[in-house]
C-alpha cells in the first residue's frame, strides 16, 4: 500500500461522517400576535408567551422552497 492509497483510506471515512453531521436545513417560524395586536415573528417556540400560542401559526420553511 503506498502513500496516496492509505491517505485515501484515512479521508473516506473523515469526509462520509461530516456530512452525517449536517443538521437539517429547514426551520420552523411561529408567528402570533401581542396583546396591542402587533405581529411577532421567531424561531423559537419558547420565546412565544403561553397566552399567544392558542393562535399562533407555524410555517415550514424547506431549504431552496420560497416562503410566503
Amino acid at each position: 500500500m503506498n502513500v496516496r492509497t492509505a491517505g485515501a483510506m484515512l479521508l473516506l471515512p473523515c469526509c462520509s461522517c461530516m456530512f452525517a453531521a449536517v443538521p437539517k436545513a429547514g426551520a420552523d417560524f411561529y408567528r402570533s400576535r401581542d396583546g396591542s395586536g402587533a405581529v411577532c415573528i421567531t424561531d423559537k417556540l419558547q420565546s412565544v408567551p403561553a397566552q399567544y400560542r392558542a393562535g399562533m401559526q407555524v410555517a415550514k420553511d424547506d431549504a431552496g422552497a420560497p416562503t410566503k
